[in-house]
């Protein structure tokens, strides 16, 4: 097997059948090894005697198209190979690529659920038995998602992982294939014949050596659990992008470069938080509706902000159901904690905090004699990739969070003026 594209440097698979990750090294469009696979069980994170494995190009690879209002059709390239006794892939005769189409459609599970069914077309389903792929390659997969909230297939299905047990696409394998010496073989020109000399055994190349499987870096352990995360984001968030993908947002007029300036800051390594400021009604918190509907609408964004998710955090509703000192910490705690320890990075995503009326909101918590939210986040603040957009008045910014220099220094104060008669006749 080839890539016609001339391609170098490691090709990302993910499983089709489990969570396992693959990087492949080809070098002018011919694959070599090592291959290599990855697991966060390292105890999977082996090749076995004889197996034929199935897998899928990461998800920088596929095409989503329109079929109608509820059906869309993925494209993706798949892959089998084959190991020997050893537990040596074959990369000669074993490696095998096809292009595929899945249709996605609404149904419901067993148990009732609305779910988006991936279904093998017929037509690939005869050209993979055609071009000697053994039956194996799964002809269905399911994702939850509520059929109810408006979605337009085609941008759901982008936004959903596939297929769909890789919720961080194959993240592993970039992370650790790097680390492993000789993973990206050198690039060479096409050899030339040239003549031999019989007292000199011929030189080989280091890709010709294949007699181990390295095995991969080991993952990150977390304090807070991914799980835990989810369920507080989940239940004191509001996701925008969700809404900027659906259409359901209000479109925001005159704010074009505010929102450019907006993103230049959020882009930012550290300190890359920002405050929204002005008078009563200009709107300042459309502004989180505006930087919500440029990342999921703007191709050309910086990698960093690329399928970033703005989530309105209400930190009173956090606040509301604390009766006694330290339960109201023993909520956002574990998610600033978990938020800070992946660098703002949750399921390959990145995290993006809106806090409307953010001087009020960052003393949620001292009125039970606790620890008001404003001195929990200073540190959080300052983490590497953690970024925060809030609202405030002038008068408030300067009152509660402009006094306290701490605080102060880790917003970029942003000032909205109301937009202009031309750009709000537009």
């Amino acid at each position: 097997m080839s890539d016609n594209s001339g391609f170098n440097g490691n090709r990302f698979l993910v499983d089709a059948k489990n969570s396992r990750q693959y990087a492949i090294p080809f070098v002018h469009g011919e694959p070599r090894m090592p291959f290599q696979v990855f697991a966060q069980d390292q105890r999977d994170a082996v090749f076995k005697p004889n197996e034929v494995i199935f897998a899928f190009d990461e998800k920088s690879e596929q095409e989503v198209a329109r079929i109608s209002d509820n059906k869309a059709r993925v494209s993706v390239v798949a892959f089998q190979f084959k190991t020997d006794e050893t537990g040596k892939p074959d990369r000669q005769e074993g490696l095998l690529q096809l292009l595929v189409n899945y249709d996605a459609q609404f149904a419901e599970n067993q148990r009732g659920d609305s779910v988006v069914r991936f279904t093998l077309t017929p037509e690939s389903i005869a050209e993979l038995k055609e071009n000697g792929f053994e039956a194996g390659l799964p002809k269905t997969f399911e994702m939850r998602a509520d059929s109810s909230a408006g979605y337009e297939m085609v941008r759901l299905v982008e936004q959903l992982p596939f297929p769909p047990q890789h919720l961080m696409g194959a993240f592993i394998a970039h992370t650790n294939a790097d680390a492993v010496p000789g993973s990206i073989p050198t690039v060479e020109p096409p050899k030339r014949q040239q003549e031999h000399r019989m007292d000199q055994p011929p030189r080989r190349r280091p890709s010709d050596d294949f007699n181990r499987v390295t095995p991969p870096v080991k993952a990150k352990h977390y304090n807070n659990a991914d799980s835990t995360i989810d369920s507080l984001l989940k239940q004191f968030c509001h996701d925008l992008t969700e809404d900027a993908a659906n259409g359901t947002l209000d479109p925001v007029v005159g704010r074009d470069q505010e929102t450019d300036q907006a993103l230049k800051v959020l882009t930012r390594r550290k300190q890359s938080s920002l405050c929204f400021t002005g008078d009563a009604g200009v709107g300042k918190s459309a502004m989180f509706s505006a930087v919500a509907q440029r990342i999921v609408d703007d191709p050309n964004l910086p990698e960093s902000l690329k399928d970033a998710r703005v989530l309105v955090l209400d930190l009173q509703a956090m606040n509301a159901g604390a009766q006694f000192r330290g339960q109201f910490e023993a909520k956002l705690k574990p998610l600033i904690d978990g938020l800070q320890e992946r660098e703002g990075i949750l399921h390959g995503r990145k995290i993006i905090l809106a806090i409307d009326e953010l001087h009020s909101q960052l003393t949620a918590g001292a009125a039970q004699g606790g620890t008001d939210s404003g001195n929990m986040m200073k540190p959080f603040l300052t983490g590497k990739g953690i970024s925060v957009m809030g609202t405030t008045t002038d008068d408030e910014y300067k009152k509660h969070i402009e006094k306290d220099p701490a605080l102060g220094s880790r917003f970029e104060k942003m000032a909205l003026l109301p937009p202009n008669e031309k750009d709000t006749a537009a």
